[in-house]
Protein backbone atom coordinates (compact mmCIF):
# COMPACT_ATOMS: atom_id res chain seq x y z
CA UNK A 1 0.00 0.00 0.00
CA UNK A 2 1.11 3.26 -1.14
CA UNK A 3 0.79 6.17 1.59
CA UNK A 4 0.80 10.19 0.20
CA UNK A 5 -0.16 12.39 2.56
CA UNK A 6 -1.66 15.43 1.02
CA UNK A 7 -3.83 18.42 2.30
CA UNK A 8 -7.18 18.58 1.22
CA UNK A 9 -10.20 20.66 0.94
CA UNK A 10 -12.63 20.18 3.16
CA UNK A 11 -16.05 21.24 4.89
CA UNK A 12 -14.78 20.82 2.58
CA UNK A 13 -15.79 17.65 -1.03
CA UNK A 14 -17.99 14.86 -4.99
CA UNK A 15 -19.23 12.34 -7.46
CA UNK A 16 -21.93 9.78 -8.00
CA UNK A 17 -23.69 10.18 -10.99
CA UNK A 18 -21.32 12.84 -11.54
CA UNK A 19 -19.26 15.26 -13.55
CA UNK A 20 -15.57 16.04 -12.95
CA UNK A 21 -16.07 19.44 -13.52
CA UNK A 22 -13.54 21.37 -11.39
CA UNK A 23 -15.21 24.59 -10.90
CA UNK A 24 -19.10 23.83 -10.67
CA UNK A 25 -19.95 22.50 -7.05
CA UNK A 26 -22.71 20.52 -7.97
CA UNK A 27 -25.02 19.66 -10.66
CA UNK A 28 -27.19 22.00 -12.90
CA UNK A 29 -30.59 22.55 -12.32
CA UNK A 30 -31.21 21.42 -8.76
CA UNK A 31 -32.98 23.42 -5.64
CA UNK A 32 -30.74 23.41 -2.45
CA UNK A 33 -32.43 19.95 -1.58
CA UNK A 34 -31.61 18.59 -4.47
CA UNK A 35 -27.35 19.66 -3.48
CA UNK A 36 -28.11 18.29 -0.14
CA UNK A 37 -28.47 14.60 -2.06
CA UNK A 38 -25.89 12.13 -0.67
CA UNK A 39 -24.83 11.27 -4.62
CA UNK A 40 -25.13 15.23 -5.21
CA UNK A 41 -22.64 16.41 -2.05
CA UNK A 42 -19.80 13.38 -2.92
CA UNK A 43 -20.70 14.61 -6.56
CA UNK A 44 -19.12 18.06 -4.89
CA UNK A 45 -16.73 16.97 -3.17
CA UNK A 46 -15.12 14.09 -5.84
CA UNK A 47 -15.14 16.85 -8.05
CA UNK A 48 -13.46 19.58 -6.22
CA UNK A 49 -10.64 17.50 -5.30
CA UNK A 50 -9.75 16.20 -8.99
CA UNK A 51 -9.48 20.06 -9.81
CA UNK A 52 -6.61 20.01 -7.18
CA UNK A 53 -4.98 16.92 -8.08
CA UNK A 54 -6.17 14.56 -5.42
CA UNK A 55 -6.39 11.74 -5.70
CA UNK A 56 -2.99 11.57 -7.12
CA UNK A 57 -3.77 8.23 -9.89
CA UNK A 58 -7.69 8.94 -11.53
CA UNK A 59 -9.22 6.00 -9.11
CA UNK A 60 -12.20 3.35 -10.18
CA UNK A 61 -13.27 3.73 -6.37
CA UNK A 62 -13.37 6.03 -3.55
CA UNK A 63 -13.02 5.19 0.25
CA UNK A 64 -13.44 8.25 2.14
CA UNK A 65 -13.74 9.53 5.45
CA UNK A 66 -13.94 13.24 6.81
CA UNK A 67 -14.54 15.55 9.81
CA UNK A 68 -16.33 18.46 8.77
CA UNK A 69 -15.36 18.15 4.85
CA UNK A 70 -18.24 18.38 2.95
CA UNK A 71 -19.68 21.25 1.07
CA UNK A 72 -23.37 20.41 1.29
CA UNK A 73 -24.92 23.57 2.16
CA UNK A 74 -26.33 23.29 5.44
CA UNK A 75 -23.20 23.51 7.82
CA UNK A 76 -24.12 21.91 11.00
CA UNK A 77 -22.57 24.30 13.69
CA UNK A 78 -20.65 23.61 17.05
CA UNK A 79 -19.53 20.51 16.21
CA UNK A 80 -16.91 18.47 14.80
CA UNK A 81 -19.16 15.44 12.33
CA UNK A 82 -17.31 13.10 10.80
CA UNK A 83 -18.74 11.30 7.79
CA UNK A 84 -18.23 8.68 5.63
CA UNK A 85 -18.71 7.80 1.97
CA UNK A 86 -17.81 4.47 -0.84
CA UNK A 87 -18.47 4.41 -4.37
CA UNK A 88 -16.79 1.82 -7.03
CA UNK A 89 -16.88 2.55 -10.63
CA UNK A 90 -17.35 -0.90 -13.40
CA UNK A 91 -15.72 0.64 -15.89
CA UNK A 92 -13.15 3.93 -16.46
CA UNK A 93 -13.88 7.72 -16.61
CA UNK A 94 -14.86 9.37 -20.31
CA UNK A 95 -14.74 12.92 -21.45
CA UNK A 96 -15.08 13.96 -17.94
CA UNK A 97 -17.65 11.86 -16.58
CA UNK A 98 -17.50 9.07 -14.00
CA UNK A 99 -19.89 5.95 -14.77
CA UNK A 100 -22.45 5.36 -11.96
CA UNK A 101 -21.54 3.65 -9.01
CA UNK A 102 -21.66 -0.29 -8.78
CA UNK A 103 -23.19 -2.89 -5.76
CA UNK A 104 -20.09 -4.13 -3.80
CA UNK A 105 -22.26 -5.51 -1.10
CA UNK A 106 -22.47 -4.22 2.28
CA UNK A 107 -19.75 -1.78 3.85
CA UNK A 108 -18.98 -1.36 7.25
CA UNK A 109 -16.01 1.15 8.89
CA UNK A 110 -14.37 -0.33 12.18
CA UNK A 111 -12.11 2.15 14.37
CA UNK A 112 -10.86 1.62 17.45
CA UNK A 113 -13.72 -0.89 19.29
CA UNK A 114 -16.75 0.62 17.63
CA UNK A 115 -18.01 0.14 13.99
CA UNK A 116 -20.54 1.82 12.03
CA UNK A 117 -22.85 0.54 8.48
CA UNK A 118 -21.84 2.57 5.71
CA UNK A 119 -25.27 2.73 3.88
CA UNK A 120 -25.84 1.49 0.85
CA UNK A 121 -28.11 4.01 -1.48
CA UNK A 122 -29.45 4.15 -5.12
CA UNK A 123 -29.34 6.82 -7.41
CA UNK A 124 -32.33 7.41 -9.75
CA UNK A 125 -30.56 5.80 -12.70
CA UNK A 126 -29.60 2.80 -10.78
CA UNK A 127 -26.16 3.30 -9.87
CA UNK A 128 -25.10 1.95 -6.02
CA UNK A 129 -22.64 4.35 -3.61
CA UNK A 130 -23.02 4.16 0.05
CA UNK A 131 -22.52 6.89 2.71
CA UNK A 132 -22.78 7.79 6.61
CA UNK A 133 -25.19 10.58 5.62
CA UNK A 134 -27.83 12.51 4.12
CA UNK A 135 -28.10 15.94 4.73
CA UNK A 136 -31.19 16.38 3.32
CA UNK A 137 -34.01 18.08 5.69
CA UNK A 138 -37.32 16.94 6.68
CA UNK A 139 -36.48 12.59 5.57
CA UNK A 140 -37.96 10.55 8.12
CA UNK A 141 -35.44 8.18 9.79
CA UNK A 142 -32.26 10.63 8.43
CA UNK A 143 -30.91 10.19 11.99
CA UNK A 144 -27.58 11.72 11.73
CA UNK A 145 -23.99 9.42 11.64
CA UNK A 146 -21.21 11.17 13.08
CA UNK A 147 -17.72 8.86 12.99
CA UNK A 148 -15.78 9.97 15.64
CA UNK A 149 -11.76 11.69 15.25
CA UNK A 150 -9.49 9.46 17.88
CA UNK A 151 -6.04 10.28 16.67
CA UNK A 152 -3.52 7.95 15.14
CA UNK A 153 -6.29 5.10 14.98
CA UNK A 154 -6.65 2.57 11.78
CA UNK A 155 -10.51 3.32 10.36
CA UNK A 156 -10.76 0.06 8.59
CA UNK A 157 -13.58 -0.60 5.38
CA UNK A 158 -14.82 -4.16 5.12
CA UNK A 159 -16.69 -4.93 1.94
CA UNK A 160 -18.70 -8.30 1.49
CA UNK A 161 -18.20 -8.19 -2.13
CA UNK A 162 -20.39 -8.93 -4.91
CA UNK A 163 -20.82 -10.26 -8.26
CA UNK A 164 -18.91 -7.34 -9.83
CA UNK A 165 -15.96 -6.85 -7.19
CA UNK A 166 -14.45 -9.13 -4.46
CA UNK A 167 -14.47 -8.92 -0.84
CA UNK A 168 -11.53 -6.95 0.96
CA UNK A 169 -10.62 -4.36 3.90
CA UNK A 170 -8.98 -1.19 3.00
CA UNK A 171 -7.86 0.70 5.97
CA UNK A 172 -5.88 4.15 6.65
CA UNK A 173 -4.80 6.02 9.76
CA UNK A 174 -5.84 9.20 11.09
CA UNK A 175 -3.31 11.91 11.96
CA UNK A 176 -2.43 13.56 15.24
CA UNK A 177 -4.74 16.19 15.23
CA UNK A 178 -7.38 17.72 13.47
CA UNK A 179 -6.93 21.48 11.52
CA UNK A 180 -8.96 24.72 12.80
CA UNK A 181 -9.04 28.06 11.41
CA UNK A 182 -8.21 30.90 13.59
CA UNK A 183 -8.80 34.02 11.57
CA UNK A 184 -12.89 33.85 11.51
CA UNK A 185 -15.49 32.48 14.11
CA UNK A 186 -18.73 31.13 12.36
CA UNK A 187 -20.74 33.80 11.26
CA UNK A 188 -18.11 36.61 11.74
CA UNK A 189 -18.97 39.58 8.90
CA UNK A 190 -16.41 39.88 5.89
CA UNK A 191 -16.19 42.57 3.28
CA UNK A 192 -17.39 42.22 -0.53
CA UNK A 193 -14.57 44.01 -2.18
CA UNK A 194 -11.73 43.42 0.51
CA UNK A 195 -8.86 40.76 0.59
CA UNK A 196 -9.67 37.90 2.55
CA UNK A 197 -6.42 36.60 4.99
CA UNK A 198 -7.08 33.29 6.36
CA UNK A 199 -5.29 31.91 8.96
CA UNK A 200 -4.94 28.43 10.82
CA UNK A 201 -2.92 25.86 12.73
CA UNK A 202 -2.86 22.24 13.01
CA UNK A 203 -1.67 19.48 10.01
CA UNK A 204 1.40 18.60 8.59
CA UNK A 205 4.12 21.03 7.89
CA UNK A 206 5.83 19.98 5.36
CA UNK A 207 2.19 19.14 3.48
CA UNK A 208 -0.10 21.61 1.40
CA UNK A 209 -3.25 22.80 2.39
CA UNK A 210 -6.29 23.73 0.20
CA UNK A 211 -8.81 26.33 1.41
CA UNK A 212 -12.20 26.70 0.04
CA UNK A 213 -14.61 29.57 -0.27
CA UNK A 214 -17.68 29.00 -1.83
CA UNK A 215 -21.87 30.43 -1.59
CA UNK A 216 -23.58 29.49 1.01
CA UNK A 217 -27.60 28.56 0.65
CA UNK A 218 -29.89 27.53 3.28
CA UNK A 219 -32.61 24.98 1.91
CA UNK A 220 -36.45 25.76 3.15
CA UNK A 221 -36.85 25.17 6.34
CA UNK A 222 -33.45 25.73 7.54
CA UNK A 223 -33.29 29.92 7.92
CA UNK A 224 -34.49 29.92 4.40
CA UNK A 225 -37.84 31.89 3.12
CA UNK A 226 -40.30 32.20 5.83
CA UNK A 227 -37.11 32.52 8.37
CA UNK A 228 -35.91 35.86 10.17
CA UNK A 229 -33.22 37.16 7.74
CA UNK A 230 -32.78 34.18 6.03
CA UNK A 231 -30.62 34.17 2.33
CA UNK A 232 -32.86 32.76 -0.51
CA UNK A 233 -32.55 28.69 -1.19
CA UNK A 234 -30.12 29.07 -4.41
CA UNK A 235 -28.73 31.10 -6.73
CA UNK A 236 -30.22 32.67 -9.69
CA UNK A 237 -32.24 30.31 -12.39
CA UNK A 238 -30.65 27.21 -10.56
CA UNK A 239 -27.74 27.26 -11.50
CA UNK A 240 -25.11 25.79 -9.14
CA UNK A 241 -22.74 27.96 -6.77
CA UNK A 242 -19.34 28.62 -8.17
CA UNK A 243 -16.32 28.16 -5.73
CA UNK A 244 -13.25 29.24 -5.42
CA UNK A 245 -10.09 26.39 -4.54
CA UNK A 246 -6.62 26.92 -3.80
CA UNK A 247 -3.92 24.63 -3.12
CA UNK A 248 -1.32 26.43 -0.63
CA UNK A 249 1.75 25.75 1.72
CA UNK A 250 1.07 24.94 5.36
CA UNK A 251 2.71 28.00 6.64
CA UNK A 252 -0.66 28.72 8.88
CA UNK A 253 -1.69 31.96 6.31
CA UNK A 254 -3.15 32.51 2.87
CA UNK A 255 -5.05 35.08 0.89
CA UNK A 256 -7.97 35.43 -1.12
CA UNK A 257 -8.30 38.21 -3.06
CA UNK A 258 -11.17 40.57 -3.69
CA UNK A 259 -10.88 39.83 -7.14
CA UNK A 260 -10.90 36.36 -6.77
CA UNK A 261 -13.86 37.28 -4.61
CA UNK A 262 -15.98 39.32 -7.05
CA UNK A 263 -15.72 36.73 -9.93
CA UNK A 264 -17.14 34.33 -7.31
CA UNK A 265 -19.93 36.56 -6.87
CA UNK A 266 -20.69 37.64 -9.61
CA UNK A 267 -24.49 36.80 -10.87
CA UNK A 268 -24.88 35.19 -7.18
CA UNK A 269 -27.85 36.87 -4.68
CA UNK A 270 -25.30 34.91 -1.77
CA UNK A 271 -25.36 36.57 1.44
CA UNK A 272 -22.67 34.38 2.75
CA UNK A 273 -20.15 32.05 2.46
CA UNK A 274 -18.19 28.92 3.66
CA UNK A 275 -14.89 29.22 4.15
CA UNK A 276 -12.84 25.63 4.46
CA UNK A 277 -9.31 24.51 5.43
CA UNK A 278 -7.91 21.17 5.62
CA UNK A 279 -5.96 17.75 5.14
CA UNK A 280 -6.27 14.66 3.02
CA UNK A 281 -3.93 11.88 3.48
CA UNK A 282 -4.16 9.23 0.69
CA UNK A 283 -4.29 5.69 0.45
CA UNK A 284 -4.48 3.86 -2.99
CA UNK A 285 -4.13 0.11 -3.44
CA UNK A 286 -4.84 -2.13 -5.97
CA UNK A 287 -8.25 -4.62 -5.35
CA UNK A 288 -9.71 -6.76 -8.70
CA UNK A 289 -7.73 -4.91 -11.08
CA UNK A 290 -9.06 -1.22 -9.80
CA UNK A 291 -7.24 1.84 -8.49
CA UNK A 292 -8.63 2.11 -4.99
CA UNK A 293 -8.05 5.80 -3.23
CA UNK A 294 -8.48 5.83 0.48
CA UNK A 295 -9.09 9.34 1.11
CA UNK A 296 -8.84 10.35 5.15
CA UNK A 297 -9.54 13.95 5.49
CA UNK A 298 -9.70 16.70 8.32
CA UNK A 299 -10.27 20.43 9.08
CA UNK A 300 -12.13 23.22 9.99
CA UNK A 301 -14.44 25.37 7.99
CA UNK A 302 -17.07 28.45 9.00
CA UNK A 303 -19.86 30.34 7.73
CA UNK A 304 -18.89 34.59 6.79
CA UNK A 305 -21.53 36.90 6.41
CA UNK A 306 -21.06 39.12 3.28
CA UNK A 307 -21.12 42.80 4.07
Amino acid sequence: MRTTPVLLSLSLAALIALAGCTESTGPSGTTADNLLEPSSVIEQDLSQLAGVGIPTTPPDGVFSIGWKQFVGPMIPEGETVGEAFAVVHATAMESGRRPEGIDIGSVALTYGQASNDVTKRTTPRGGVFYSTFDHRPRRPGNTPVSIPFLPNTVYRFTVSGSGGFTSGSFEITSPATLLGITSHANRDPISRTADLVVTWTGGSAADDVVLRLMPHFRPMGMGGPGGPGGPPPGPPGGDPPRGIVKRVPNTGTATITAAEIARMLEGSNATEVMLGAGQVVENTVQHDGKNIALLLRNGDRVVLLLQ
